[in-house]
């Protein structure tokens, strides 16, 4: 439940397999947003366990039901994105080093939504928790590297000459979820 009870995210059951969703009292009510859309993976059950303070980004965790938990991925969820692998978007931009670990469930996130709290197993393969605390985004830092400089400016360059302008703009204000285009 969010910080002003607007937001309310869990799961429901259709036949054998549960789907997150997110419950919003200022829009058309509840939807669910999927499982199993992260390219690659196989989700048999998957929750949502938090929502940041307005709901824009929610965390949770896929399992396979297979009754390994090497095989759960903790996953994020934002309206531009969808539903991805959080330990991809924590390595590939947000350039965090996670060698050896396998986050498993993101149980928490802060109202800003820059810290994110979970379970995973750690590299000598044990349950272990988890906490990452993201940096305040700085405008103009489309790269997420904590400084402006021309790679921002390349960055922006590419993404406009390819058509991504909507990227492009949420890129400038720097939420750390929208940091790719294709």
């Amino acid at each position: 439940v969010s910080d002003d009870g607007q937001v309310v995210v869990g799961s429901y059951f259709t036949g054998n397999q549960s789907i997150p969703f997110c419950w919003k009292t200022t829009d058309s009510g509840i939807f669910g947003f999927g499982f199993g859309e992260i390219p690659g993976h196989t989700t048999k059950h998957s929750t949502a366990y938090a929502a940041s303070a307005d709901g824009s980004i929610i965390m949770g965790g896929n399992n396979a039901g297979i009754g390994n938990y090497q095989d759960d991925e903790a996953f994020v969820w934002d309206s531009i994105n969808g539903i991805r692998n959080l330990q991809d978007v924590l390595e590939g931009e947000c350039g965090l080093d996670l060698s050896g670990w396998t986050l498993t469930a993101a149980r928490d996130v802060s109202a800003d939504g820059l810290t994110i709290a979970g379970i995973g197993i750690n590299p000598d393969g044990y349950t272990e928790a988890w906490i990452a605390t993201l940096p305040e985004p700085i405008l103009g830092d489309l790269t997420c590297d904590c400084k402006v400089d021309l790679e921002d400016i390349a960055k922006l360059s590419t993404q406009w000459q390819s058509g991504y302008v909507m990227d492009t703009l949420l890129d400038i204000a720097n939420n750390w979820l929208y940091g790719t285009s294709p």
